[in-house]
């Protein structure tokens, strides 16, 4: 499953904060906390927070900056979520014509049981964009229960 959201769909806190993807997303869900990505205002960027359960989900952040073209594989069970952090890029299919445009705010998440990989091109510059990989810590494929 793909699935793009865009700045806006959601209110910051009042600290400038807002979390741009978790699992469940909203307390009524009935499922249980597993992990959260997080904005969070610096100085003069923003940064990207991963809260996770340990004993469920281990968590890893790259942050690239985007001089060329970023291929990102994502393995069967795994969750990648794709958060830029200043400029535009383009997401799209490694195969097939699916393309969007990103923008700082937004947040791209991949799931799903079979492995693929995505490509990150930048629309002008060298934009950031963090990475966020989340890893089941056992046999079970993670499930983003948006």
């Amino acid at each position: 499953m793909w699935m793009v959201v865009r700045d806006g769909a959601s209110p910051a806190e009042p600290d400038g904060s807002k979390v741009l993807a978790a699992c469940p997303d909203t307390d009524d869900r009935g499922e249980v906390w597993r992990w959260s990505v997080r904005r969070v205002p610096r100085r003069d960027a923003w940064s990207v927070e991963v809260d996770a359960d340990p004993a469920y989900v281990r968590a890893d952040r790259e942050l690239h900056r985007l001089d060329g073209d970023l291929e990102v594989h994502r393995a069967g069970g795994e969750e990648i979520v794709v958060v830029p952090l200043s400029g535009r890029q383009e997401v799209s299919a490694a195969v097939g014509p699916w393309r969007r445009w990103l923008a700082p705010g937004d947040v791209f998440v991949l799931e799903g049981e079979q492995s693929e990989s995505i490509w990150l091109r930048a629309a002008l510059g060298a934009p950031e964009v963090a990475v966020v990989r989340l890893r089941p810590t056992a046999d079970r494929i993670l499930r983003w229960v948006p």
